[in-house]
């Protein structure tokens, strides 16, 4: 049996944090995370493709709650990449094709920064008021260098995928919970077809 989470008050650190009362903590922890954007099939795509991949290493995300006064959240990313899959883009830091035709390059966003600094670290702290104002005493961003490459190959295919994303005011919006648990018994690869 393995324990994925633990909570407990921690009566040691009670007074250690802003205000008193007792201490919840609450850490997510992971090595890597990828996120893929699909692209339905399309005008100029044959078939459904995949516009985006986004790599994230080392994710560190940290509540704390001392008592009912105050919150601070934390969240760390060791390394980013972002790469556009679609069609015509060179591998790596090439910028020639297959056909030694310039080609834009598929990496277009990655942290370069020199060291072992985080891509980007933000630390946020909540304060309780009296009132439903949300006041925040103290907020710290920051961002590593990076590389980002803008062009139309990319873009134009992401915003069209943003204004399919949104949700139209027509019908019931969000799931239904039968038709999740019909899909919950069956693997993700049900019904797939290899594109050509």
């Amino acid at each position: 049996v393995e324990t994925l989470l633990t909570l407990e008050d921690l009566p040691e650190w009670e007074d250690q944090g802003p205000g008193t009362g007792s201490l919840f903590q609450i850490g997510v922890k992971l090595s890597q995370l990828g996120v893929s954007l699909i692209q339905d099939k399309a005008e100029g795509l044959p078939h459904v493709s995949e516009l985006l991949y986004i790599s994230l290493e080392i994710v560190r995300l940290e509540l704390l709650t001392y008592g009912s006064d105050t919150e601070h959240l934390k969240l760390s990313i060791t390394d980013v990449q972002v790469d556009c899959q679609l069609p015509g883009r060179a591998a790596l830091d090439s910028t020639v094709g297959l056909l030694g035709k310039e080609q834009p390059p598929a990496v277009i966003l990655a942290n370069c920064g020199d060291g072992d600094n985080a891509f980007l670290r933000l630390s946020l702290q909540r304060g309780a008021t009296s009132s439903s104002d949300l006041v925040i005493p103290h907020a710290e961003v920051y961002f590593d260098a990076i590389d980002l490459i803008i062009d139309d190959g990319w873009v134009e295919p992401l915003v069209a995928w943003l204004e399919g994303a949104v949700l139209q005011d027509e019908g019931p919006q969000g799931l239904f919970v039968q038709d999740l648990l019909d899909q919950a018994a069956q693997p993700i690869t049900a019904g797939f077809e290899r594109p050509p």
